[in-house]
């Protein structure tokens, strides 16, 4: 992006994969093979600020009493789990950075069997209020229009405080030079951030280097420690928190 469309949590990275429109077919226990099962249309993707709702959604072509039911996965898609007392076409969720990534699926019942849909995604931009975690020695990634990010390190030292940013180019005209780190102590004190290349790894992929110094106080400890990476074209924006 520099769109920034969410940072996950603390060392994981979230893969974005996107199904077509067609509904995927789950077994069914004693289905009426009289009855055709039910077809079901995709949901759409949601994107929303931590502490909105998603809205999500389908439409199924079903014959006689039909039932719904929601899952979600936070992996990837390797694990479902159900979304207790979501049983409507049209269900909402509360956004929160701990939600981004999920990956969230329909299933509908009818005499003839079940039919999952296509799973939707759930991205969640963070706010002062929900950062994305991030630890000293732990990485956090972000999706954006313009760029894919991973935090490599966060750290401190006796003068500074740094984040070495893995970044890589999603859209090709995305530029370093539109790019802004904004470093916030515990107490709430701002410090000026800057950003220079560390590593060119390819055309597209860098790691940046993003340094501020705070006071004396604030390099005691990382904890509450929150920085702010910013598109200057776009305005998008996230927050990571050290916690």
């Amino acid at each position: 992006m520099f769109s920034l469309r969410s940072l996950t949590r603390a060392g994981v990275v979230v893969a974005v994969s996107l199904g077509a429109a067609a509904g995927l077919v789950g077994p069914a226990s004693a289905a009426d093979s009289t009855v055709a099962k039910p077809t079901v249309t995709r949901p759409a993707d949601q994107w929303v600020w931590s502490g909105q709702t998603a809205h999500y959604q389908v439409s199924a072509k079903s014959t006689g009493t039909t039932t719904y039911s929601w899952e979600y996965s936070a992996d990837g898609g390797t694990k479902w789990q159900p979304l207790a007392g979501k049983t409507t076409a049209a269900i909402t969720l509360k956004a929160a950075t701990v939600r981004d990534g999920w990956k969230v699926r329909p299933k509908v019942t009818n005499a003839g069997g079940s039919t999952y849909g296509h799973s939707a995604l759930l991205r969640v931009h963070s706010t002062t209020s929900d950062p994305f975690a991030v630890s000293p020695d732990a990485s956090a990634g972000a999706l954006t229009s313009g760029w894919f990010w991973t935090v490599v390190q966060t750290g401190h030292s006796s003068t500074a405080v740094s984040a070495y940013v893995y970044v890589h180019k999603v859209d090709a005209t995305a530029r370093v030079s539109d790019l802004r780190a904004a470093f916030r102590d515990a107490s709430g004190a701002g410090t000026a951030t800057t950003i220079t290349k560390y590593a060119a790894i390819d055309s597209r992929t860098l790691i940046l280097k993003f340094r501020a110094t705070p006071s004396k106080a604030a390099l005691q400890s990382a904890t509450g420690d929150t920085w702010k990476l910013r598109d200057s074209v776009t305005g998008e924006y996230e927050y990571l928190a050290t916690k």
